[in-house]
């Protein structure tokens, strides 16, 4: 085997043609084959070494994993005529994060032949890392179901309540035209190669360490909790009454146990959501009822939240918040054959986070630009207003 030449191969890993001709960066001439299998485990080989030494842990992968992973990598289906070292370094990147991220995870698992009854992805928000779960999946998962989200939808919505077949078009939040486009690529995939997927679009899923409010900062919803026990106002979008939706934890995974290995569902979108519906002053009425404190909102119109530069308000307010929410929940019912639950109410679901917050101090996490630009925005509000 030739010696690794480094220079070579990076050069190698950013350059190649649609053809699959792998070209030099400023050079002229085509190298006519493809990476060899000896080649591809030198390459892996370096790669772990890199990996290992970049994050400092020891190298755990040995020549049988590695020959293991390249026996994969060509056992794809079209790889003789399209496997390129860009795609195998990312294979191998994803796999050597993982490994790294899981100390405890036995590399047989993850390279081994095991079929997966179902695989539930709810970190995917690119269309490339959906593309990567095709990849993946695509012979190993008898259902793969992505984790796409509500704020997908049209906004403004065409109309009330929203089912399945409500347009994906939201122009103002990049997150959700992202998770859009996911779901067209992972529907033409099951469209073309029959791609077992199923999409799931919650709103606004909760539980005691997620305490869902309007509008908060990088620390999350302790600092609106903080404000209110300290009798400041705080923002809440237009003038409170648009309509929305939270459901817990534990009322989303009642319908969505019933998708996992339901054929029915497959090549289909659901989505799941508590069926009450409230405004957002009655939400933050709740949080004043549970504190004890009373309840001073600082109405902010959605356009000016959106001008913030500290926040995406833009996609979070005008996107999604700020617009009013009901939805249609029969599809999920019908097809999992779980008919209406005993949703947690919103004001029970509240007291459970609000205590467990209060009584964790891991939770109640400082957030000073969050409390300077409530204070900001309550100081444009009020010279609004005069």
């Amino acid at each position: 085997m030739q010696a690794f030449d480094m220079r070579k191969w990076m050069l190698l890993f950013f350059t190649r043609l649609r053809t699959g001709t792998v070209h030099y960066i400023g050079g002229a001439d085509p190298l006519p084959q493809p990476l060899s299998y000896e080649e591809l485990l030198v390459l892996t080989e370096k790669l772990a070494d890199i990996h290992a030494g970049l994050y400092d842990y020891p190298p755990r992968l040995t020549q049988d994993d590695l020959v293991r992973f390249i026996q994969i990598e060509f056992d794809r289906i079209g790889a003789d005529a399209n496997l390129t070292p860009r795609e195998v370094i990312r294979d191998f990147i994803e796999l050597l994060n993982i490994l790294c991220q899981n100390p405890s995870l036995r590399v047989a698992e993850l390279l081994g032949d095991s079929i997966y009854d179902a695989v539930c992805d709810f970190i995917v928000f690119t269309p490339d890392q959906a593309a990567r779960d095709v990849r993946l999946f695509r012979e190993r998962a008898r259902q793969y179901v992505f984790i796409s989200s509500a704020s997908a939808y049209c906004k403004p919505l065409p109309r009330l309540p929203i089912a399945e077949d409500t347009p994906l078009d939201n122009p103002y939040w990049l997150y959700s035209r992202n998770k859009a486009a996911c779901e067209e690529l992972l529907l033409v995939e099951h469209a073309r190669t029959g791609f077992p997927v199923t999409i799931v679009r919650p709103s606004h899923t909760y539980c005691e360490r997620s305490l869902p409010v309007q509008i908060h900062g990088a620390g999350g919803a302790w600092a609106v909790l903080e404000r209110m026990m300290q009798g400041k106002r705080v923002p809440v979008a237009c003038d409170g009454e648009s309509l929305w939706v939270m459901t817990t934890a534990e009322d989303f995974a009642v319908y969505f146990c019933g998708l996992l290995g339901n054929h029915a569902a497959i090549g289909e979108a659901f989505h799941i959501t508590s069926d009450e519906t409230i405004t957002w002053n009655q939400v933050y009425r709740a949080l004043a009822d549970i504190l004890g404190v009373d309840y001073r909102p600082c109405y902010v119109p959605a356009w000016l939240l959106a001008q913030s530069r500290l926040y995406d308000f833009n996609g979070s307010i005008l996107g999604d918040k700020a617009n009013s929410v009901i939805f249609d929940n029969s599809k999920v019912r019908r097809v999992t054959g779980i008919g209406r639950i005993d949703f947690t109410p919103y004001a029970v679901g509240a007291r459970r986070s609000v205590e467990y917050f209060l009584s964790h101090p891991d939770m109640q996490r400082p957030d000073p630009d969050f409390q300077a630009f409530c204070d900001h925005v309550e100081d444009v509000a009020a010279g609004m207003m005069l």
